[in-house]
């Protein structure tokens, strides 16, 4: 028996963590009708604050979760019942008895209705003498008693919302007073007249999850996940987005019963002296209100000045690309991120105060120096190349771009490094143009300093033609440079949404360049894999490639043609793929602009060779520039007309003679375009 025990006991041990690890199951009901905390829209989907708040919870608690919404009396009856984990309703003591309620998170908002035409309600006190119609429910019934006593107002209870606004539209009642989510969803649907809310609202009774008694362990789990999203800010954004300034709210209309009730019992006990002691109310009213207003503005401030430094220590300290400030005129170094110390091989803390030129190990004097004659002419650089020398003597290839700025009297130069090291290594086209920018640039330097004005501009010119190699790199670059300088004048200035969007655009900025780099990659890849040749056939893979295409640009549509007889070759079938995938997705962009765009497939034989031609009558471009289009970064249309990498057709072409074959392209400006293409797997190497 006693060896019975200890292996159970055993099996515990080793199991209770397995166990422990599963998530727990979390079936929560909601009312349909509950709008902004949750309701079902249009469609039918579960929305609002509560749902997106349960979609955080089963993140960061591991709950699996199903949602269910339906009217009220059947929510609440579901978790008696045991058929709902979890519901969301006001915390108030007479459902403490029959539900475990977890640490409230929300307060919803009591909205004053009254008939349409008349001066708005701005108090509690306005309701003095007057008729108020109210749902018969014991939330409402506990916030009259706790909230609304006191007030001198006669209450006429209903049975619902909807009575009780119907009483205001038919003159039986003055107001009404019932949740937000009840009375505006009514007025909305035309079901009463004559009826409006007030501007005056009341946010009193603390809203939380509540979980059926003896269910611990759910209330428990739900309250640590609560805590970890109220600390991580999560569950503040939620409420701003959906509830707007609740506490706030809340607050003020604590102070606004309190203060109602104080000026009724000095005026009845006062008597002569109300005059006075309204007035010196009054005054002491409008400057708390201020205080708490200003308070309020202060603290949203510090929290987004906060959020936006944040944002600025990921947009520059911890940014992946070398990032680095230092003056224009004696270039010592006045910040510089995380990432530039790594690429050069020093910390931050020597590095500060130095010079650029007297560094042991950074980049040749001469081309610092042309870089900066340049950007004193020009204001701005972009995607020029440096040869970086790391502390180690290892030798990185970088696209710098560089702006002049002003901190104070003093001007400064930004630089933005992009280590193209790997690219260069396994590109053959990029690396050629990059060696081609550097020695223009170096000898740059001994001709900016002895030529006139003109000849530099002239030499300036020159270069910035040949930085049409690395054409798509330069706008994601401009654009971190640019946000970040942005960025910087918004927080030095206070501006802290414009500082919100900005460093989001830094963040777009750089995915964008993320993309690029990836387009490289796979051109890379395309001429070290082996070709693993096998029969295809073309037709069905166009045509199965179009629809594919297709469904990615939704927006677009052509008319597509293709032959039934398109013969088959011998070719790798994945690489075949991505001729196909490139050819056809232009066709469709290209074409996105005309009238009646049309895309055709179709195949001939010349000098014994089987040719693959796709023709649209796009936008077309200039033949004479026919011999660049398959360079890299080489595009024929502005990325305003067109998105693009520029890397797709230097992609098939790459494929294209992989497999012993050739491309050709003919078009016309306004016309169309017809690309033409033959695969040759006998001279394949």
């Amino acid at each position: 028996m006693i060896r019975r025990l200890v292996l159970f006991a055993a099996a515990v041990v080793l199991c209770g963590p397995l166990l422990a690890a599963q998530p727990m199951i979390l079936r929560y009901g909601g009312d349909k009708d509950f709008a902004p905390f949750e309701s079902l829209d249009p469609k039918g989907q579960a929305s609002g604050f509560q749902i997106d708040l349960l979609q955080e919870l089963a993140r960061v608690g591991d709950f699996e979760l199903t949602i269910q919404l339906d009217d009220w009396p059947a929510v609440e009856a579901g978790l008696r019942g045991g058929r709902f984990d979890a519901i969301g309703m006001v915390n108030v003591p007479s459902r403490r008895g029959w539900a475990l309620f977890a640490r409230s998170h929300a307060t919803p908002a009591l909205a004053i209705y009254q008939p349409a035409g008349l001066p708005p309600l701005q108090s509690l006190q306005d309701l003095a003498g007057l008729i108020v119609a109210v749902p018969d429910g014991q939330p409402m019934r506990e916030t009259r008693t706790e909230i609304l006593a006191g007030i001198g107002a006669r209450f006429l209870e209903v049975h619902s919302p909807l009575e009780a606004l119907q009483a205001v539209s038919a003159g039986r009642a003055a107001v009404a007073v019932l949740p937000h989510a009840y009375g505006d969803h009514l007025l909305e649907s035309a079901a009463v007249h004559g009826v409006v809310a007030a501007g005056f609202s009341l946010r009193l009774q603390p809203y939380a999850f509540a979980v059926a008694p003896g269910n611990e362990p759910l209330r428990v789990r739900i309250d640590a996940a609560l805590a970890e999203l109220e600390s991580s800010g999560k569950l503040e954004a939620l409420r701003i987005r959906w509830l707007s300034s609740h506490r706030e709210l809340a607050t003020v209309s604590k102070l606004s019963v309190s203060r109602a009730t104080d000026r009724r019992w000095f005026t009845e006990a006062a008597g002569a002296g109300v005059l006075v002691l309204g007035l010196l109310v009054w005054q002491l009213r409008l400057r708390s209100k201020r205080v708490r207003l200003e308070s309020a503005r202060r603290r949203e401030a510090e929290d987004s000045l906060a959020l936006a430094r944040s944002r600025l220590e990921q947009s520059f300290t911890r940014h992946p690309d070398a990032m680095v400030v230092a003056s224009i005129e004696t270039g010592e170094v006045q910040d510089a991120n995380s990432a530039f110390c790594e690429l050069i091989g020093q910390d931050r803390e020597a590095l500060l105060g130095q010079t650029l030129r007297s560094l042991p190990a950074f980049a040749d004097p001469s081309n610092l120096l042309a870089l900066k004659r340049l950007l004193q002419q020009e204001g701005a650089l972009e995607a020029f190349p440096l040869r970086v020398c790391r502390a180690d003597g290892e030798i990185r290839y970088c696209l710098v771009s560089c702006e002049a700025m002003s901190v104070g009297t003093d001007q400064h130069v930004f630089a933005i490094l992009r280590d193209v090291t790997k690219q260069m290594r396994s590109n053959e086209q990029l690396r050629t143009g990059y060696e081609e920018l550097t020695d223009r640039l170096a000898s740059m330097a001994t001709a900016l300093e002895a030529a006139s004005a003109a000849r530099a501009n002239a030499e300036a010119s020159a270069v910035g033609y040949t930085t049409t190699v690395a054409h798509d790199l330069k706008a994601p670059l401009r654009a971190v440079r640019g946000f970040v300088g942005l960025l910087r004048g918004n927080l030095d200035t206070g501006r802290v949404d414009q500082a919100r969007s900005n460093a989001e655009q830094i963040d777009k900025a750089a995915q964008r360049m993320e993309c690029l780099i990836a387009a490289l990659s796979r051109l890379s890849l395309v001429s070290r894999s082996p070709l693993l040749l096998a029969d295809v056939d073309m037709g069905t893979m166009a045509d199965s490639t179009w629809k594919l295409v297709c469904a990615a640009h939704p927006s677009c549509a052509a008319e597509w043609q293709i032959d039934d007889a398109l013969p088959a070759c011998r070719a790798d079938p994945d690489l075949t793929l991505q001729i196909w995938q490139n050819l056809l997705d232009n066709a469709l962009k290209f074409t996105s602009k005309s009238p009646r765009p049309k895309v055709r497939v179709n195949s001939f034989g010349e000098d014994g060779r089987r040719w693959y031609r796709i023709t649209d009558n796009g936008a077309g471009f200039d033949s004479a520039r026919a011999s660049r289009l398959f360079q890299p970064f080489q595009r024929m249309h502005s990325s305003r007309e067109f998105d693009g990498t520029g890397i797709g057709l230097s992609t098939v072409q790459n494929i294209v003679h992989r497999h012993g074959g050739e491309i050709r392209a003919r078009s016309q400006v306004g016309v169309g375009t017809i690309i033409e293409f033959t695969l040759d797997p006998a001279v394949a190497g």
